[in-house]
């Protein structure tokens, strides 16, 4: 296979392992929301933005050689020698395989992510829902406006004698 076909399917490996990592950091985190660990919840957030942009950094160059993998920029992904050289039925099989799976994963992310975005919702309906209990309950339970008793002993005198 040529080295940049190699270095095409690195780019596969490594995106799908970002798609699985960010799997993985995804149900963690709607795991911190479940618990209320707002500092893991942050934590895993950042670590997501770190994955969607290694993922956006590598993508260009693996859609650009996309269409020469299948044989639509020239006959061979592999070595040139054509499509009946084993080589390259091996490579086109592995770029197959590779992108189906991605496919797969990205669409578990896709779903995964559905979730986690339904959790955040329902915290924040209960978060807002608590807000308006207590903005309503300040008025009806307000603090007694307190009376000045006179305490000092001078100004009783006063008034006694």
């Amino acid at each position: 296979m040529s080295r940049e076909f190699d270095f095409e399917i690195e780019h596969l490996e490594k995106r799908l392992a970002l798609w699985r990592e960010l799997i993985d950091l995804l149900a963690q985190a709607q795991a911190a929301v479940l618990h209320s660990d707002l500092a893991r919840v942050e934590t895993l957030t950042l670590r997501q933005g770190e994955v969607c942009r290694q993922l956006l950094e590598i993508t260009p160059s693996a859609l650009r050689f996309a269409g020469s993998a299948r044989g639509e920029g020239r006959a061979d992904p592999g070595t040139g020698q054509g499509l009946g050289n084993s080589d390259s039925q091996r490579a086109q099989q592995r770029w197959s395989m590779l992108t189906a799976e991605i496919a797969r994963v990205e669409k578990r992310v896709w779903n995964v992510n559905q979730v986690y975005g339904a959790l955040l919702r329902r915290g924040r309906r209960t978060a807002d829902i608590y807000c308006r209990a207590l903005a309503s309950s300040a008025i009806t339970y307000t603090v007694p406006a307190q009376t000045t008793a006179v305490t000092d002993c001078s100004s009783r005198q006063a008034i006694h004698v």
